[in-house]
């Protein structure tokens, strides 16, 4: 059991995430996006992010909310090499960051939109810890390089 009481997200203590993790469970978006800047504001992780990976990765075997959870889950990955003062919790997260990476690695195939493969993509690359080429993929998401199908 975690207790959150004595971590800290992006705003302070973590004792919202709890919470904000079952309300999203429900489907409920703004405790998803309340998740995203708490756990992953603007790239930088902390150690509730990294405490929540667990959850997330329960999350992502689920229907509805996989997707954003595994999103969320590969953005957590991707900011591991950061300074965040958890190196011990990484280490116990190992095992979760495999079967993210499982997961990721699965819901790659073709018939994909180019968005939603590209972000699988990143999540697969980031719990790879190919951290270079998760940021540098950025790029293609957000319409900053554009390339043209040569098939349509």
């Amino acid at each position: 059991m975690i207790d959150w009481s004595t971590l800290h997200d992006a705003y302070g203590p973590a004792h919202a995430i709890p919470g904000l993790l079952d309300r999203a469970i429900g489907g409920d978006q703004e405790a998803v996006d309340r998740l995203w800047g708490r756990l992953c504001h603007q790239g930088t992780i902390t150690p509730a992010s990294i405490a929540a990976l667990p959850q997330l990765a329960d999350m992502a075997k689920t229907g509805d909310v996989g997707d954003w959870a595994l999103d969320l889950a590969g953005a957590v990955a991707s900011g591991l090499l950061q300074h965040h003062g958890a190196d011990e919790e990484v280490a116990r997260c190992a095992a979760t960051l495999a079967e993210l990476r499982a997961m990721a690695a699965a819901r790659l195939r073709s018939g994909l939109d180019g968005r939603t493969y590209l972000s699988w993509l990143r999540a697969m690359l980031a719990f790879d810890g190919q951290i270079l080429w998760f940021e540098a993929l950025d790029d293609f998401t957000d319409s900053f390089v554009t390339v043209a199908c040569p098939h349509r």
